[in-house]
């Protein structure tokens, strides 16, 4: 974990010196808490005794992340905007608290779930989202099932959601080579043959807002490689089309 810290701190940092993007100030932390063995080891075993979950203590450094924070915007004369960066749930909150923030966009979607999609959504909650105000409706999440943390990762998104094949710290390695731009972790899911249509995620619009990554970030981030973005969009815009 704490070799995580430090690449989370190192791109938060990273961003000062990027001079084509615009910061929120107030949304931008590098504070690393620094909670006492003792607390510590007192949340791992409500977690064990509530949810069946083991935080074993090689992840207690995972309680420590919950004040970084990051958030970055761009917008052109064309009035092009694109933006990025992530705020920590806590991971007593994420792994313990009841979860409902999926129903918002079960309303917006006019998606009634049947009793058991909702036993499936209760069992998910977000532990990385977007900064930005408002929110997009993005989630990176945990699947909180008894066994040994971390647990299962999904990718949620306006009413959809899509597992995600890596650990956890693939997610933040893979979240800070995409600069953390709103909806990376497209980049990382495996598409499904037949792709969600709803209102906020369908064919159409992933495909315009992955566009637009893959043509602004490198602009943005010049020192930076996007090969795998670039190739890994075209694997998808072939996918999409042909279905």
């Amino acid at each position: 974990m704490e070799r995580l810290i430090t690449k989370l701190l190192s791109f938060i940092n990273s961003l000062y010196d990027v001079n084509s993007i615009e910061l929120v100030e107030e949304k931008m932390c590098t504070e690393v808490m620094d909670l006492p063995q003792e607390y510590l080891e007192r949340r791992a075993k409500f977690l064990y005794e509530h949810k069946k979950i083991t935080v074993k203590e090689c992840f207690y450094g995972f309680f420590n992340i919950s004040k970084l924070k990051s958030c970055w915007s761009y917008t052109n004369e064309d009035n092009e905007f694109i933006y990025g960066g992530f705020l920590f749930n806590g991971i007593s909150e994420a792994l313990a608290q009841s979860s409902n923030f999926w129903d918002v966009f079960n309303s917006l979607n006019r998606h009634h779930p049947s009793e058991e999609e909702l036993e499936f959504l209760k069992k998910l909650n977000w532990f990385e989202k977007q900064a930005w105000a408002g929110g997009d409706g993005k989630f990176g999440c945990f699947l909180r099932e008894p066994g040994d943390f971390p647990p299962k990762i999904y990718f949620y998104d306006s009413g959809a959601y899509f597992p995600m094949n890596i650990s956890l710290e693939e997610y933040f390695d893979a979240m800070i080579a995409s600069c953390a731009v709103r909806g990376w972790q497209y980049f990382y899911i495996d598409f499904p043959d037949k792709f969600p249509e709803l209102r906020e995620v369908n064919r159409e619009k992933v495909l315009a807002e992955l566009t637009r990554t893959v043509t602004v970030l490198p602009r943005l981030f010049p020192d930076r490689d996007f090969s795998y973005h670039q190739e890994r969009y075209r694997e998808i815009e072939r996918k999409l089309k042909n279905q």
